[in-house]
Parts: structure tokens; sequence; C-alpha cells
């Protein structure tokens, strides 16, 4: 029972492990991680702490969404995973420009 069918295997798993993924999505996945790193990097300079950078990225990332009258998802808990799934769903020229915008750290 542990064990699947040989044929699953072959003709519904195997396919999927070498199949690529469209350049669309190849490139939203790249600015996403890009985007989430760059954040990181940018609030730890500015030595906002571990406890504190969900909060200040969530602060930020809903002040752009109110500015740009896009949704916030208030119902996803806790404030770090909405945060992430907030800016999964910008598109690349959201979170770019979100990047580059101005953040609670800046003065």
């Amino acid at each position: 029972m542990n064990e699947l069918p040989r044929d699953i295997i072959i003709n519904h798993i195997i396919p999927y492990t070498y199949s690529t993924q469209d350049d669309l999505l190849q490139r939203d996945i790249k600015t996403y991680v890009f985007t989430l790193n760059s954040l990181n990097k940018m609030y730890l300079e500015n030595k906002i702490t571990s406890p504190d950078l969900p909060y200040v990225f969530y602060f930020d990332i809903v002040n752009y969404c109110n500015e740009n009258n896009l949704p916030t998802y208030k119902l996803i808990k806790p404030i770090e995973r909405r945060s992430r799934y907030i800016l999964a769903k910008f598109n690349r020229h959201h979170r770019l420009v979100f990047l580059m915008g101005k953040h609670y750290i800046q003065t």
C-alpha cells in the first residue's frame, strides 16, 4: 500500500517533472522572489528586527494598496502570510513600483 502503481508514476507523475513552466509564469515567480528578497534586505539594512518585520512590511504594502486602489485581503491570517499573498497578487509592474516606492523606514 505504500507504493504507487508503476503505471501512475510513469504516465501521470513523471511527465510533470520534465515539463517546464511557461515563460510568463517563470518571470512572475522571479520578480516575486526578487522583490521579496530585496525588501527583506532593505528592511534589515535599516535595522528593522525580525519581530517587527512582518508588521512594517504589512504597513507598507497596505499603504501602497490604498494609494493604488488595490485589495488588501483582510481575511487572510496571519499578517506575514497576508503580506506575501498581497505581494504575490500584484502584477510584475506593481511589485517593482512597490519596491522602488516609499516605505515606512524611509524619511
